[in-house]
């Protein structure tokens, strides 16, 4: 399939707009992290080197996910998930099940620093 034609096949999809909605999940998930594109990429592919996962991505590839002109494969989905550490819940639909957070936080105490540093933040700016 030509690259034109994948790029209308998305347009028409039905799912066009879930994919643009994952997509600014995506950005906001990589701002929060003062990653660009590239360096974003390069971190799973050395995480994904010391494991025994083999996901290809590329930078051109991922900024396609984050502007929702593309689709991404669910090996692409659940390592993108590992990276930022969320459930999938999340990134497709923009909700997290409780009872996945609790089951990830409790794996280390790294992951809960961070999600007591993320519910302070989120704490200040509600006030």
């Amino acid at each position: 399939m030509s690259k034109k034609n994948y790029q209308e096949q998305v347009q028409n999809s039905p799912y066009a707009k879930n994919a643009r909605e994952i997509g600014q999940r995506l950005y906001s998930l990589r701002r929060e992290k003062n990653l660009s594109a590239g360096e974003l990429v390069a971190q799973i592919e050395s995480i994904q080197r010391d494991g025994d996962k083999q996901v290809k991505l590329s930078k051109t590839q991922y900024s396609r996910f984050e502007n929702g002109t593309a689709f991404m494969n669910s090996e692409i989905m659940l390592a993108l998930c590992d990276f930022y550490h969320i459930p999938a819940d999340f990134l497709l639909y923009g909700k997290e099940t409780l009872d996945y957070n609790v089951r990830y936080l409790t794996k280390n105490k790294e992951t809960l620093i961070v999600a007591f540093e993320s519910l302070a933040k989120y704490l200040r700016n509600i006030q």
